[in-house]
């Protein structure tokens, strides 16, 4: 179904996607400050203005038939205070840690093996 009937929800669901993912950014922050030494609301301050984003972003799986070695994204990093990433069913992100080392993360189809 598309067109206009479904375009009509659009707002609303993104709108509550927003608040939900907003929120879990708040408890995430606020579970992690101990962690650091630092008082639970200690990051509260911080994300009060509300500057949080929601981006929808989606890579298709790449092609056998593509060079392995191709780029797909370049390297970047995320400005924000925290990022929350929805669990991939592919490869391919990757963080950099202290050291310069790029380690993989995983997703869904390497975790369903670790079950």
């Amino acid at each position: 179904m598309c067109g206009r009937a479904r375009a009509e929800g659009f707002r609303a669901a993104f709108e509550a996607l927003f608040a939900a993912l907003n929120e879990t950014g708040c408890i995430l922050l606020e579970a992690l400050a101990p962690t650091l030494d630092l008082p639970a609301d200690y990051f509260t301050p911080l994300v009060a203005r509300g500057d949080s984003v929601l981006r929808v972003l989606h890579y298709p799986p790449i092609g056998a038939d593509v060079d392995p070695e191709a780029v797909r994204a370049a390297a970047h990093e995320d400005i924000n205070l925290i990022t929350i990433l929805v669990a991939a069913r592919g490869a391919g992100l990757e963080l950099l840690d202290r050291d310069g080392a790029l380690a993989a993360c995983a997703h869904r189809a390497e975790r369903a093996y670790r079950r």
